[in-house]
């Protein structure tokens, strides 16, 4: 679950003493097959009316907190799925299971890097996660590598006879 930063919070409360309530409508693409609507409501608690521009800029707010918690909640769904893959290779709990990091990379292809011999891979530059998750094994800790794409496709490095490919591009690594 995505929270509120400190930051966002406090907007949001200034939001909320600031204006009134109100509804905000606004189509998107208007007569394309993309088009979107997008409307809030927005109950205040303040005196304030907000005038058009404010409420879009309300909105726009909004928006990016939703995209912000979305990719979060994302990230978290992903590495779950790691995890539990990782624990049902090893026949173990996913509680045993340790996120050491969490990247994001570009992958060069949308195999994420794992060549396969008989598969096509889309070269695409691919956004994802690079994982890596620690187990204690009898020898001490144990490292695995997952790939993830941003549509919850999830591989691991280890064991797939596959000829990998380093990233084309990655993050500050996120623990």
């Amino acid at each position: 679950m995505a929270y509120l930063t400190q930051e966002e919070l406090e907007q949001f409360l200034l939001f909320m003493a600031r204006y009134e309530p109100f509804d905000y409508h606004v189509e998107q693409n208007p007569g394309s097959i993309s088009r979107a609507t997008v409307r809030v409501t927005f109950v205040g608690r303040g005196a304030r009316v907000a005038s058009p521009v404010e409420q879009a800029e309300l909105a726009r707010w909004a928006e990016a907190l939703y995209e912000r918690m979305a990719r979060e909640e994302l990230r978290a769904d992903t590495v779950a799925a790691a995890r539990l893959d990782l624990a049902g290779r090893k026949g173990i709990v996913a509680d045993d299971i340790v996120t050491h990091a969490v990247e994001s990379v570009t992958w060069p292809d949308s195999c994420l890097g794992l060549r396969v011999s008989g598969v096509f891979c889309a070269q695409v530059p691919t956004s994802g996660y690079r994982i890596i998750l620690k187990v204690e094994g009898e020898d001490g800790p144990e490292t695995y590598e997952y790939r993830a794409d941003m549509h919850k496709s999830v591989r691991p490095v280890e064991g797939t006879g596959a000829m990998v490919l380093p990233p084309i591009a990655a993050s500050v690594p996120q623990e």
